[in-house]
């Protein structure tokens, strides 16, 4: 698989699967953790498609509670059709997709009375507890962050 497509592949299953741990949250740290992680991922998905110079505003998408993260899935399902079926990869089907899903999240702050900004900082602290002198695959495996709590 072409390179480009497996970090396109890397950043829509991080999408899903943090999304998941977000619905799945039991407490309001835990929640904003998983959705720092989602802009993480998200940021991951721009960059492959977009310079950052010309980014969208988001905006609250307009969803109801229960429909914030379903969307979610749709930038894994673009990729997959990419790998699986050997297709062209479609630059704007994706980068559409995302922009579904960074505008879901702006509805889930509101919904949750966050902001963008709350959770970009603490998702930057959590990345730098973790990472105190850059990634390593050690680090990641490590999670440093998280020595302490109860699993």
């Amino acid at each position: 698989m072409p390179t480009r497509l497996l970090s396109l592949l890397h950043a829509a299953i991080g999408i899903a699967g943090e999304a998941l741990e977000a619905a799945n949250a039991v407490t309001r740290e835990h929640g904003i953790e998983e959705l720092g992680d989602i802009e993480f991922y998200l940021e991951a998905g721009y960059h492959l498609v977009l310079p950052s110079d010309l980014r969208p505003n988001r905006q609250a998408s307009g969803h109801t509670r229960f429909q914030t993260l379903e969307n979610a899935g749709i930038p894994l399902d673009i990729v997959k059709k990419a790998w699986v079926y050997n297709r062209p990869f479609n630059d704007t089907h994706f980068l559409q997709s995302l922009n579904v899903v960074a505008n879901d999240l702006e509805e889930l702050y509101h919904l949750a009375g966050f902001t963008q900004a709350l959770v970009l900082s603490a998702n930057i602290e959590k990345l730098a507890r973790r990472y105190p002198v850059g990634y390593t695959d050690e680090a990641a495996q490590a999670r440093a962050d998280k020595q302490g709590e109860v699993k």
